[in-house]
């Protein structure tokens, strides 16, 4: 019963974010905006969206190498694209931790490896936002807004890393008790300097191609629109991955268009630059996802 009305409640934010957006859309400049699109030059951000699967295939390849995983590149690839699959229906993109049940290995091993992968693509964008918001927006209660999202950063990787916190984690995953010390052991080996700094080295390249997709997709629907819209991309996925709606639906769209209007833009041009972004790098690999789980 309490499930039910988190998913009521879930579909209900979403559902009202986008009634409340669309109140203050033209639907015709919408309309005409998407049909003068140039799509030709849209078709460009499909080889980017690929560069970036690769890269993050490549960076769990990384960390789960560090704990002694090895597993053919191909596999690892169907196991993401599934992943993406339950990231697509879940609140927050939480379900892509469902992945640790594609792998054959122990839980102890592949659990902390999600997580850590998790924590660099947040921090990055923690870190990106922050320099965005402090540049561009100077708007005080955005700034606010980020420190707070810093300020649970360090509350969730301090939760992550306690012995008590995840011992209660790993519980929930079926974890027997002499993995766990097994599990702490392998979070902080992954979690050491050297290994660190390639893990972020390879999420900041993956946020730095996400930008050329984000300067595609704007261009291909003006191009005379303001470049500087494109650094509101890191404020748009982390905020987007609030748990609070089904893979950010309605809040990615709210946080785009307050985004590009605080810019100057129109809020036509931040709702079609988020439809098309949801549709090319989380929509697109979803669906690919899904056919894997059919094929299983």
């Amino acid at each position: 019963m309490i499930k039910h009305k988190r998913r009521l409640i879930i579909f209900l934010i979403s559902g009202i974010l986008l009634f409340y957006i669309l109140q203050g859309i033209n639907i015709t400049n919408l309309s005409l905006l998407l049909k003068n699109a140039n799509y030709l030059f849209l078709m460009s951000v499909i080889p980017l969206v690929i560069a970036i699967f690769f890269i993050k295939v490549a960076r769990l390849n990384l960390i789960l190498k560090i704990v002694g995983i090895n597993i053919r590149f191909s596999e690892l690839s169907k196991i993401f694209l599934i992943g993406s699959t339950y990231g697509l229906i879940t609140p927050g993109r939480v379900g892509e931790f469902g992945r640790v049940y594609y792998f054959n290995e122990d839980k102890s091993k592949t659990f902390p490896s999600l997580i850590v992968e998790r924590l660099a693509d947040i921090f990055i964008l923690v870190m990106l936002s922050n320099i965005t918001l402090f540049l561009l927006f100077r708007d005080i209660s955005l700034i606010f807004i980020s420190f707070v999202a810093s300020l649970f950063l360090l509350i969730f990787t301090f939760i992550l890393i306690n012995k008590k916190v995840a011992y209660f984690v790993l519980t929930i995953f079926k974890v027997s008790k002499d993995k766990r010390n097994e599990y702490m052991e392998n979070l902080l080996e992954i979690l050491k300097r050297k290994h660190l700094s390639k893990i972020l080295m390879l999420t900041l390249l993956n946020f730095t191609i996400s930008f050329i997709v984000a300067f595609v997709i704007l261009k291909s629907l003006d191009f005379s629109a303001n470049y500087l819209l494109i650094f509101s991309l890191p404020i748009i996925i982390l905020f987007s991955n609030i748990p609070i709606t089904i893979s950010g639906t309605g809040l990615r769209e709210f946080i785009t268009v307050y985004s590009f209007t605080q810019l100057g833009a129109v809020p036509e041009l931040g709702f079609s630059f988020s439809l098309i972004l949801f549709l090319t790098t989380i929509l697109l690999p979803g669906l690919i996802g899904f056919f894997l789980i059919l094929r299983k």
